[in-house]
């Protein structure tokens, strides 16, 4: 990934990832109250936060990687229409074609997750994992919001 891409996703990872500790901060202080803590909630909930920004920094770095090559490749020189037509028709495939092997590896690695959750009961508590993982979508938009108000 280039170096602006770097600085640019780094610190939104790091956001991401102070956002999922409040998340589950909040999902253990709610178990506590309602008298049903143990430590699957702990264990789940730091699961689902874990996934969800791996997820997250998977699609920000393959899709990085995919812009950055294609980037490269271009370099500053002057296209004509058709070397542009050409250039955009290669590297749109290419471009695709990391979006959709991202897409499924992380697609496999929820699964997997969402197996692992319920295969193990006795480690893991299904719903504070489920809701720190879909915290992740939230916090993205949540974050994108914030963003767009400074």
């Amino acid at each position: 990934m280039a170096e602006n891409s770097k600085k640019q996703a780094v610190p939104e990872l790091v956001w991401l990832a102070l956002g999922e500790l409040a998340v589950c901060g909040i999902i253990v202080a709610v178990y506590l109250i309602i008298g049903k803590f143990s430590w699957k909630v702990v264990t789940g909930a730091l699961l689902g936060a874990a996934v969800g920004l791996v997820n997250q920094a998977l699609l920000t770095v393959m899709a990085g990687k995919a812009f950055d090559k294609a980037a490269k490749e271009r370099g500053t020189d002057e296209m004509t229409e058709e070397e542009i037509q050409a250039f955009k028709s290669r590297h749109e495939r290419n471009v695709k074609s990391m979006i959709t092997l991202s897409f499924i590896i992380r697609m496999v690695l929820l699964v997997g997750t969402l197996l692992l959750i319920f295969l193990l009961p006795a480690v893991f508590e299904p719903i504070p994992a489920v809701i720190a993982l879909a915290a992740v979508s939230v916090l993205i938009i949540l974050f994108g919001l914030l963003k767009k108000k400074k």
